[in-house]
């Protein structure tokens, strides 16, 4: 990868393993546009946010209630 404002010539550095270089980069440069971007993008990064929030509680309450009834399942068998 070459970043700006480097001197030497070629990559500074390798990613060893990294597929699809250029995937990568489009993905890392969406992620700084969203991060430094306008308004508009800083809006998109909290909705995001708020829908990832919520997904984490969902998830949450799932595990809860897998937890109760796995808590069931070993009252039944100590019996």
């Amino acid at each position: 990868m070459e970043t700006a404002g480097q001197s030497a010539m070629g990559a500074l550095i390798h990613l060893i393993g990294s597929k699809d270089g250029r995937t990568f980069k489009a993905a890392v440069l969406k992620q700084r546009d969203l991060v430094v971007g306008s308004n508009e993008n800083v809006a998109q990064v909290e909705s995001q946010a708020f829908v990832v929030s919520s997904n984490a509680a969902s998830f949450l309450n799932v595990c809860e209630k897998m937890l109760a009834v796995l808590e069931r399942i070993e009252k039944k068998l100590d019996k």
